[in-house]
């Protein structure tokens, strides 16, 4: 770690992805870890994994898809 931000679990890993946006539960973080597709952990502490706070968003970002343009309209 080069910075000054706080690693996090994945308990607060998923309230400061909410906190910026992203309706990330801790259960969906546990079921992503478990299959391989979550974010890749920084730091193990006993037990706990320790994410960094770019890993984090960077991993809800690739997640993110665009709408398609007639999804996004609205009908009438």
């Amino acid at each position: 770690m080069t910075d000054d931000k706080p690693l996090l679990t994945r308990e607060k890993g998923a309230e400061f992805l909410r906190a910026h946006g992203y309706p990330v539960t801790l259960a969906m973080l546990d079921k992503a870890a478990w299959a391989g597709t979550g974010p890749k952990p920084a730091w193990r502490f006993g037990k706990r994994y320790l994410y960094e706070q770019d890993e984090m968003l960077a991993w809800a970002e690739g997640r993110r898809r665009p709408i398609a343009t007639e999804a996004a309209q609205p009908t009438a």
